[in-house]
């Protein structure tokens, strides 16, 4: 059987991103080798930056009546019986809520049709093979079943303009094509990525052909070995990608030594000096660590062009 995306794991990423794929149009089958939606720990926090991901999705109505948000958290130095307070919520955003990750799972799952996730489906392997003079991913199942794919995919910048692509192991006679953005466009809808769904080759035939390109994936120093032209291509999707990588690199690092704070304050010792530190912590930083995951990441777009 072939597939346009194939997702192992059916844990609360792999559900959300095939939620997610769904909303733009494109199938995803969810490969889980457990027989049911796990449940492994009881409970999950959820932030304010979490929650907006589940809003682009369109699975928050559901949760909001059953979790509400915690506006504010008290910590208690057992020694002394002095308490602080940390204030979660505000006007501009809610607090974190905690929420039962089996009922989270379940609500991803029902967004998706009945045949979307595959129980008891185990991946022994993944290999490629070449198909009419290309290669395309195979992967093997512990029962012997085989699911190709090919590796390509429709990603939105914005309202008006996606940006799509497609992976593969040419043959020497794809070098004859060389840079003639109609050639391209021929290749990917007659041949590489003709068994493709209507949605990918609508995108593909309407295309701005000035942002056509066909290159070989190689290590490049930064620079203008992208683009030596200067016009815009859809290569030029690499440098917005890295200003991206680049904000969440930071923004998860902060995150990280946040997280490390949080803890090592709560349980590393009860002398005068942590108990000064833990102090200044809740008074200064416990906010401006919390404001950290305050984070939104927009909508969806829908194959209409407009939001979700």
């Amino acid at each position: 059987m072939e597939e346009e995306a194939v997702i192992v794991g059916a844990g609360i990423c792999g559900l959300a991103t095939a939620v997610a794929l769904k909303r733009v149009g494109i199938r995803a089958v969810v490969l889980e080798r457990a027989s049911e939606l796990r449940t492994t720990g009881a409970a999950i926090l959820l932030w304010s930056n979490a929650w907006l991901a589940l809003n682009a999705l369109g699975v928050t109505d559901k949760l909001n009546l059953l979790y509400a948000p915690i506006e504010r958290g008290f910590f208690t130095d057992v020694k002394t019986k002095s308490t602080q307070q940390v204030v979660y919520a505000s006007k501009e955003r809610d607090g974190p809520r905690a929420v039962h990750r089996k009922i989270l799972l379940q609500v991803l799952a029902d967004e998706l049709p009945l045949d979307t996730i595959r129980f008891s489906s185990k991946l022994t392997s993944v290999e490629s093979i070449v198909k009419d003079g290309h290669r395309i991913s195979v992967l093997r199942l512990h029962d012997g079943a085989i699911i190709k794919a090919k590796r390509a995919a429709i990603i939105p910048l914005n309202d008006k303009e996606v940006y799509w692509f497609l992976v593969l192991q040419t043959t020497p006679e794809d070098k004859d094509i060389g840079n003639d953005p109609e050639s391209i466009q021929r290749a990917v809808m007659e041949n590489w990525a003709k068994d493709f769904p209507l949605s990918y080759l609508d995108i593909v035939q309407q295309s701005d052909l000035s942002t056509v390109s066909f290159a070989s994936l190689m290590f490049r120093h930064m620079g203008n070995s992208l683009d030596p032209k200067g016009k815009l291509r859809p290569g030029d999707v690499g440098c917005a990608l890295g200003k991206y990588v680049g904000e969440r690199r930071w923004r998860t690092a902060w995150i990280i030594v946040g997280s490390y704070l949080s803890g090592w304050v709560q349980q590393d010792g009860s002398g005068w000096w942590m108990k000064f530190l833990r102090d200044l912590f809740y008074k200064t930083i416990q906010t401006r660590v919390i404001n950290l995951v305050h984070y939104d990441c927009g909508r969806l777009p829908n194959r209409m062009g407009t939001s979700l």
